[in-house]
């Protein structure tokens, strides 16, 4: 599956897209901005791992996100269980050299659609951490609102850090 979102393209991992994706994913600014379990330093042994994670997956909740061609970072939402099971928590990350430059503002958005077109999600949450205000206005934009303050909510790096939670509901 594909989808296009203005310049970019959501789309399934690739094999070929292992390179680009370690020496994308091998930087700490990248990492620092994710949950402590995105792997910092990122080696080749993650990459193939996740390539090949995805390949598994039933539904299309992950994808590479491509631009002008080429792998530059990736989108997913991972549903939550129990009692929040009709809940999803969006990720995303693009490569540093991909900053600034409205790629996830024009992915996000699409991708929410895409969810709750082809899935019984009535909820997606994103979690930011406060030292990243760029993440926040790329939720805000593509429809998520602020819905609060975590007080030491999530590990990263040794160190319990307040994050901020943000939604988007079905029909909003």
């Amino acid at each position: 599956m594909q989808i296009q979102c203005g310049d970019n393209l959501m789309r399934a991992y690739r094999d070929s897209d292992l390179d680009v994706l370690i020496e994308l994913a091998n930087d700490p600014e990248v990492a620092r901005n994710l949950r402590d379990g995105f792997p910092s330093p990122y080696t080749r042994a993650d990459g193939e791992r996740w390539v090949a994670h995805v390949s598994t997956l039933e539904q299309d909740t992950v994808f590479a996100i491509e631009r002008d061609g080429a792998f530059c970072g990736t989108i997913g939402g991972y549903r939550k269980t129990q009692d929040a099971c009709f809940t999803a928590e969006v990720g995303y990350w693009v490569g540093r050299r991909h900053w600034s430059q409205g790629i996830v503002s024009s992915v996000l958005p699409r991708f929410a659609q895409h969810l709750f077109a082809t899935t019984n999600l009535l909820r997606l949450e994103a979690r930011v951490l406060p030292w990243n205000p760029a993440s926040s206005r790329v939720l805000e934009k593509s429809g998520f609102a602020f819905e609060g303050r975590l007080r030491r909510a999530q590990l990263k790096n040794g160190e319990v850090h307040d994050t901020l939670l943000y939604s988007r509901v079905r029909g909003e």
